[in-house]
């Protein structure tokens, strides 16, 4: 969420907060933004990708940057999922599994399996299906 956003909804709770990010510089917190807006760019691509099967290297190394840069690993469980989506819309299945089980492993990591096991199921479900039409 971008700092305006975070602001204005603190406000409401008449909390001033101080947190690194919060009292960071004003480039400091542009730059998060941007970085906060390109991930969620990303992620809303990956859900019906259908770009050229290389860039998603790239958009997966952009991903994990700016998730560190932004102390959001937490999510990646989220990205990971959707690189799996994207993977398996590509016919990809290899990459496509690979990535839908790092994206269970993270979702129990930070606990998460509620909202990431729903697509997921979904997810596996999809590649089963794809799996055996192939096969």
């Amino acid at each position: 969420m971008p700092y305006a956003e975070r602001r204005g909804m603190l406000q409401g709770w008449n909390f001033n907060c101080t947190c690194s990010l919060c009292s960071a510089s004003e480039k400091e917190r542009a730059d998060s933004d941007r970085r906060r807006h390109r991930l969620h760019a990303i992620l809303t691509k990956l859900v019906a990708y259908k770009g050229k099967i290389e860039r998603l290297s790239v958009m997966l190394d952009e991903s994990l940057d700016m998730l560190k840069k932004e102390n959001m690993w937490f999510l990646v469980g989220n990205y990971y999922a959707g690189f799996a989506w994207a993977y398996l819309g590509k016919g990809d299945l290899e990459s496509a599994r690979k990535f839908g089980l790092l994206a269970e492993e993270m979702a129990e990591k930070y606990s998460q399996e509620e909202g990431v096991g729903q697509v997921l199921g979904k997810f596996w479900q999809a590649l089963k299906e794809k799996t055996a039409s192939e096969g």
